[in-house]
């Protein structure tokens, strides 16, 4: 005996405004009044796609997205608000043509080396620049410029 589904044809489901819920095939769908598919089922497949031109909204005390293989976000542009983010990962990659950070305070602690390779590095303090080390390096193949009102050694 099988007990793989069957599809048998029937007339779609329609509201008063005439959004339909339709089954083609192995599709079920939800249509909007002008015959766009907003939902798409393809029970061949096992694809669920949402489709819309002008929003997609997904609202919900608690939202979670899981997939066995990978998460993929593609658009124009990206926005995300919240009062705490927090991102647990194996290893963090990000390439863009800039970055541009902005905050109040910023504290990185590296358990290992911390390193930037980079044409040109340029740190700019408006009141004190602090380092501080057991030893400390500093190595260049032509001048080293040390310019200040007072130069304390010792």
């Amino acid at each position: 005996m099988s007990t793989a589904l069957k599809l048998v044809p029937v007339e779609p489901l329609t509201t008063p405004e005439g959004a339909r819920a339709v089954a083609r095939g192995s599709e079920l769908s939800l249509e909007a009044p002008d015959g766009r598919v907003l939902v798409r089922y393809d029970a061949a497949s096992g694809t669920l796609s949402f489709e819309g031109e002008a929003k997609v909204r997904l609202h919900a005390s608690r939202l979670e997205l899981t997939a066995t293989e990978a998460v993929t976000l593609e658009a124009p542009r990206i926005e995300a608000r919240a009062q705490t983010a927090s991102w647990s990962v194996g290893r963090w990659e990000v390439e863009a043509a800039r970055v541009r950070e902005r905050a109040g305070d910023v504290y990185r602690e590296v358990r290992g080396l911390a390193q930037t390779k980079a044409g040109r590095v340029r740190t700019v303090a408006e009141k004190t620049l602090e380092m501080f080390g057991r030893r400390a390096s500093f190595k260049a193949d032509e001048d080293v410029v040390v310019d200040g009102k007072r130069v304390l050694l010792g």
